[in-house]
């Protein structure tokens, strides 16, 4: 019973973690500052904490198959997204990728922020089958929708590191193309007037040539606002307050997409059940025995074979031959 109330508070909190991915997200989208938003990330390190404390509590169970899916959804965040969050927070290392976030970093490094996604596969948790008992949840996915998921997750995930990591053609390569093309223009111009004008006009927050700088940044500019890009020379920093709301608009779209899969997967579930009901009458219309408890619907029985007329060679093996 004790395991029982500690997996049903922990399936809530699996849900709960993606709610607070969608708030995170949403309040990015309406603009709220970095700062805001990262108190969102601490409460995600949280989670992942908790649910990797849940991987090895599991993993202790010889007989148990080993729990991959805590592993991807809690293990890989914790040591690659909050891990090193929290030691640059710690260390008031504001600038490192991890802090910032990581795909602001330089690729390939930069595909490692998709891993944050993979907690999105929390919402699987609820309905997952018991390793340790022969209870379910719920009904079983066929094979081929189990794998359709797996192979379309899979594909979700790959694209969007390849997009990150520049792999691609997507959002992240364009803008990088974009900046590119700034310092190129920078590059051309024929004095420092020219070259604040191709600055500005390419949204950069902040200028500096040969260490010698043009315009600087206004004073509230906080970690995850810009991008620095350097070439011979020029050293330009690029407002990223569109990009970041992009993503975050992404971000917020996955996670509801999650809860409502899993409001759904749950609405099957709660139907599957009922269908296995045995037909009759009604509940209005069902007898009261002197043995009922008076609960018709707790007097229900599931799974119950449909009673059928038992022909000849059943009744004999059941009442003998007549003697003649």
């Amino acid at each position: 019973m004790e395991r029982d109330i500690e997996k049903s508070t922990l399936d809530a909190l699996a849900l709960v973690s993606i709610m607070a991915m969608l708030t995170g997200a949403a309040v990015a989208v309406a603009g709220a500052a970095w700062r805001f938003g990262a108190y969102f990330t601490i409460v995600g390190t949280l989670f992942d904490i908790v649910f990797t404390y849940d991987f090895f509590v599991r993993l202790q169970n010889r007989n148990a198959r080993f729990p991959w899916l805590p592993f991807v959804s809690s293990v890989l965040p914790l040591a690659f997204v909050s891990g090193p969050f929290l030691s640059g927070w710690a260390f008031n290392d504001l600038g490192s990728v991890a802090v910032r976030g990581f795909w602001l970093g330089t690729p390939p490094a930069s595909g490692l922020s998709i891993l944050a996604a993979l907690r999105l596969l929390r919402v699987t948790r609820p309905f997952r089958i018991a390793s340790d008992s022969k209870a379910l949840r719920g009904p079983t996915l066929p094979p081929g929708y189990r794998a359709a998921a797996i192979v379309g997750i899979t594909a979700v995930l790959a694209g969007a590191f390849a997009s990150d990591a520049l792999l691609i053609p997507g959002p992240a390569r364009a803008s990088e193309a974009h900046r590119t093309a700034a310092l190129s223009a920078i590059a051309t111009a024929l004095d420092d007037a020219q070259r604040v004008s191709a600055a500005r006009a390419a949204e950069a927050v902040a200028l500096r040539i040969l260490g010698r700088p043009l315009f600087g940044a206004p004073a509230d500019l906080l970690p995850a606002d810009y991008m620095l890009e350097r070439s011979g020379g020029i050293e330009a920093w690029f407002s990223v307050a569109n990009e970041r709301r992009a993503r975050e608009t992404a971000i917020a779209i996955t996670s509801l997409a999650a809860l409502a899969a899993a409001a759904g997967y749950a609405l099957a579930c709660r139907r599957g059940k009922q269908a296995t009901r045995h037909p009759g009458q009604d509940c209005g219309e069902e007898p009261v025995d002197e043995h009922s408890n008076g609960d018709c619907e707790g007097n229900r029985v599931f799974n119950r074979p449909e009673d059928v007329p038992a022909g000849t060679a059943e009744l004999t093996g059941i009442l003998g031959k007549r003697q003649h």
